[in-house]
C-alpha cells in the first residue's frame, strides 16, 4: 500500500473531510517516531507493537565476490517488533 491510499484509508476510517489534515497527521507521526528514535528511545504502541533502535555489533563477514573475510563496523539500526493484537489480526 502506498502512502497515498494509506491517507486515502485513514480519512475514511475517521470521517474526515480534509485529506491534507489526514497526511499531515501521519507525517507527523512518523516524525515523532523518528526523533524518538533518534534520541535512543523506544516508541511503545501497545497492541499495535514496539519501534527500537538495534545495535549490531561489529563482526567479521564475508566478501561473497572473493571469498576473503572482511571487518563490518558497529551499526545501528531501526526495528519493529509487533504486539500481540496485530499478530492475531494478520493471522485472522
Amino acid at each position: 500500500m502506498l502512502k497515498q491510499n494509506f491517507v486515502n484509508e485513514l480519512q475514511a476510517k475517521i470521517g474526515s473531510k480534509n485529506k491534507k489534515e489526514c497526511a499531515e497527521f501521519l507525517d507527523a507521526f512518523q516524525n515523532v517516531v523518528y526523533e524518538a528514535l533518534s534520541r535512543g528511545e523506544e516508541v511503545k504502541l501497545t497492541g499495535f507493537g514496539t519501534f527500537k533502535v538495534r545495535k549490531i555489533a561489529a563482526h567479521e563477514g564475508v566478501n561473497p565476490q572473493s571469498g576473503e573475510k572482511i571487518k563490518i563496523a558497529e551499526t545501528v539500526t531501526p526495528a519493529f517488533k509487533p504486539g500481540n493484537a496485530f499478530k492475531d489480526a494478520v493471522k485472522a
